[in-house]
């Protein structure tokens, strides 16, 4: 994982300085290089636009309305600038979740009232979700 006591959004946000790219484009390249199970979702005014998972994340992701219980709706009620950072219910960004928990970052932007968020999960909790598939 990038997170070494930092937010992934600290990582990310270095990376997207140094190469001169938005932090939404770096999450997203990231995401694409990742073999981490990492899922991005960009949320603008309560819903869900657009969504992408690294491909070692092995669980469909939710569209639409976000949920009250994120951090992400947190951020878009309190409308200040700033990272958050919470484990939050699996079903708050998986549809049909196995897993309990995932960990959720968000920072919000007001200029466009959005939060990009980053979520993952336990590795350790894919092998009970294999199992279960068995």
């Amino acid at each position: 994982m990038i997170n070494s006591g930092n937010t992934l959004f600290v990582a990310i946000s270095n990376k997207a300085n140094k190469f001169d790219v938005s932090l939404s484009a770096m999450a997203i390249r990231l995401t694409q290089l990742a073999y981490d199970n990492i899922a991005i979702y960009w949320t603008k005014d309560g819903t869900i636009k657009w969504s992408i998972k690294s491909s070692d994340f092995q669980f469909d992701l939710i569209s639409g309305i976000i949920s009250p219980n994120s951090v992400c709706y947190d951020l878009l009620s309190e409308k200040k600038n700033q990272i958050k950072t919470s484990t939050v219910m699996a079903d708050c960004w998986i549809e049909k979740p196995i897993i309990d928990k995932v960990f959720e970052e968000s920072v919000y932007f007001p200029t466009y009232n959005s939060v990009l968020s980053i979520v993952h999960y336990n590795p350790d909790d894919v092998e009970i979700y294999d199992e279960r598939r068995i």
